[in-house]
């Protein structure tokens, strides 16, 4: 059991803040426990310099926030790759390849014995094809067994 600091009221569970040393400072009730992160994100860009970016004035460029950054890279005409890696712009969401899918798009064709098969527009039929074989032609079943 112990005592919320915020109403007073004895609970047996509820939540415990930690100072930065790791002693606990508070305990909260259920109902009075603090919703939002008690220790606030770090600017990844605070005091950031730019070793490879030099101003107008032969010095390196110190940069606080992502702003400053996407401004400094239209300035001194330079993409920092770690922030974005399509040329520093933000706009448009990473793109896959048109055949992203396809299983059959790097491999060389070895299993069928008519090449005309592998022609674009047979293989957009087979891919699409699917049901009961019309013959025994459609099948390997004329084929002889290699083994």
């Amino acid at each position: 059991m112990f005592k919320c600091s915020n109403c007073g009221t004895e609970v047996s569970f509820g939540t415990i803040t930690f100072d930065a040393d790791g002693t606990p400072s508070r305990q909260y009730c259920r109902p009075c426990r603090p919703t939002q992160n008690l220790t606030p994100a770090k600017n990844a860009f605070e005091n950031m310099t730019l070793y490879h970016v030099r101003d107008e004035h032969g010095q390196k460029v110190k940069v606080n926030s992502i702003t400053e950054l996407r401004a400094a890279e239209k300035k001194y005409n330079f993409a920092l790759a770690v922030a974005t890696d399509d040329g520093g712009s933000a706009a448009a969401p990473p793109q896959h390849e048109s055949t992203a899918g396809m299983l059959a798009r790097d491999r060389a064709p070895k299993f069928n014995r008519n090449p005309a098969a592998y022609s674009a527009a047979e293989v957009a039929k087979a891919a699409t094809a699917s049901g009961v074989a019309k013959s025994a032609d459609d099948t390997l079943a004329n084929y002889p067994n290699p083994v």
